[in-house]
């Protein structure tokens, strides 16, 4: 998919990314044991086994929906945020404007996912403006950020 339409003139991406693969992979894993086990434990009834592989298929489509339609990127001078499919959102902020960047990162987060939440703020904002979720490597990303609007 070409975001250059999502951005400005004169602009280049300078760096692309999206949500982590270890988190929809382990999130894939997780919910096919969890319902895997509930249709087993339903195998020897005729009907009651399909609401839950419904469920699951459900899920794995939402999964891989949010992964793939979920893009942020950079470039010499804004940072962009691109979700959607039937309707698109797209949030980005100029690098003049942003105050601060910060990682959070909770404890399955960190551990099990190697995944975090980078939070921009822009000046004159009341809260967070852009916040970029289960990002693989946030510390890093941040880091390349910084050196791409520094050099």
């Amino acid at each position: 998919m070409s975001l250059k339409k999502h951005i400005g003139h004169g602009e280049t991406i300078q760096l692309k990314f999206g949500i982590g693969e270890v988190y929809l992979v382990l999130m894939f894993l997780f919910w096919s044991l969890i319902f895997g086990g509930i249709i087993y434990f339903f195998r020897n009834n005729s009907f009651l086994f399909i609401p839950p592989l419904i469920a699951w298929g459900l899920l794995c489509i939402y999964l891989l929906t949010i992964y793939f339609t979920t893009h942020y990127f950079v470039t010499e001078k804004k940072i962009y945020r691109k979700t959607g499919v039937f309707w698109k959102k797209i949030i980005d902020a100029k690098k003049d404007q942003i105050s601060d960047i910060s990682v959070v990162q909770g404890f399955l987060d960190r551990y099990f996912f190697y995944t975090g939440t980078i939070k921009i703020n822009t000046a004159g904002g009341p809260s967070i403006e852009i916040i970029l979720e289960k990002v693989q490597r946030p510390y890093f990303i941040r880091k390349e950020i910084s050196r791409i609007w520094h050099s």
